[in-house]
């Protein structure tokens, strides 16, 4: 299994149960990224990707049980703490601000090594920072 997070400079990554950010940039960016690969998300995340192409999408309340040891899962509302031992390789989206939090990504990355870093501007940030993790 692959992984795919959004979080803020403190690794938050949701608020009173919704997600705190929603850019555009981050989600085309994704796309280009997976193209012609199996994405998995919850119906939460599913209207994000409407109208975008590239990825094989598949929407399931069960999406983190039955993604594919090859396919990437799109993590916002589920547990990606409870999953994080199958996870292979990890895409992390990182906005360049602060935003109130009650949900955190809190797995250390000490069995992960960086295979890329990316800044580029988002169409509701400044920054987004992308970084590429695998498996050690």
């Amino acid at each position: 299994m692959n992984a795919v997070i959004c979080v803020d400079q403190c690794n938050g990554m949701m608020f009173n149960s919704r997600r705190q950010s929603r850019d555009l940039k981050q989600r085309e960016d994704l796309c280009r990224l997976l193209e012609g690969k199996d994405l998995y998300l919850s119906p939460y995340s599913s209207d994000l990707f409407a109208g975008l192409s590239g990825p094989r999408i598949t929407v399931s309340p069960r999406y983190l049980e039955i993604c594919t040891e090859d396919g990437w899962c799109y993590i916002e509302d589920g547990d990606i703490n409870r999953y994080f031992k199958q996870v292979e390789k990890l895409i992390i989206y990182q906005w360049n601000r602060r935003y109130p939090a009650d949900v955190f990504f809190t797995e250390s990355l000490d069995t992960f090594r960086m295979k890329e870093q990316k800044e580029f501007p988002g169409s509701s940030h400044d920054r987004i920072t992308r970084l590429m993790l695998e498996r050690i």
